[in-house]
């Protein structure tokens, strides 16, 4: 199991929730998780960090309940800076592929496998499920903005249910509806959404 953490300004964005889900996905597979001793030892790793600079945390955690952690420095403000070209994958999720609502490396290694077939222009790319509903990006939650409203698919689609997602969700920023290809082509504006960056728009390749 994974999660990844933005420390940012000394804090840890949506810490909780990021453990919360952990848990729960540790619970659903049976993995053995100590969450105390996680805990102690995660924000006495995340101290070692500059809190005037970004960083993305990341934790692993084994079924027999081992872990690990790792951390590399990111620059928001360069990435915020560049177009982001992306274009809606060939290939299909099974929303009914329980790992879809789990943040795994089984799910990340497919992910990662599409993006290496990607031109270099690609910064991402959008699945559909088997009934063509747009599920979310190889990294990221997908949001359009649509008539004025801001969208998300729904979790049954097949999708991660990601932190960031969960809390704009909350806040009321913006509502779940089933999405189609033509949506995305017809929407004011698409962006992604991550617990790392944010929200930032992206362009879909026609």
């Amino acid at each position: 199991m994974l999660e990844t953490f933005l420390k940012k300004n000394g804090e840890i964005f949506l810490e909780n929730a990021h453990f919360s889900r952990l848990k729960n996905s540790a619970k659903f597979f049976k993995f053995n998780f100590p969450e105390k001793k996680i805990r102690e030892n995660f924000r006495d790793f995340c101290e070692k960090f500059s809190e005037k600079k970004s960083w993305k945390i990341r934790l692993k955690l084994q079924k027999n309940g081992e872990y690990f952690f790792s951390g590399d420095e990111i620059f928001l403000e360069k990435f915020f800076l560049k177009k982001k070209i992306v274009k809606i994958s060939a290939k299909k999720l099974d929303s009914k592929n329980f790992f879809l609502a789990h943040k795994n490396s089984k799910i990340r290694e497919f992910y990662d496998a599409e993006m290496k077939k990607k031109s270099p222009k690609i910064f991402g790319l959008i699945f559909k499920n088997e009934k063509n509903e747009i599920c979310e990006a190889n990294s990221s939650n997908i949001f359009a903005e649509i008539r004025g409203e801001i969208l998300t698919p729904p979790q049954k689609c097949g999708l991660l249910p990601g932190t960031f997602r969960a809390d704009f969700l909350a806040k009321k920023k913006c509502r779940e509806k089933i999405l189609h290809e033509k949506d995305l082509f017809s929407a004011e504006k698409i962006f992604f959404g991550n617990s790392v960056r944010g929200i930032f728009r992206v362009f879909l390749e026609k």
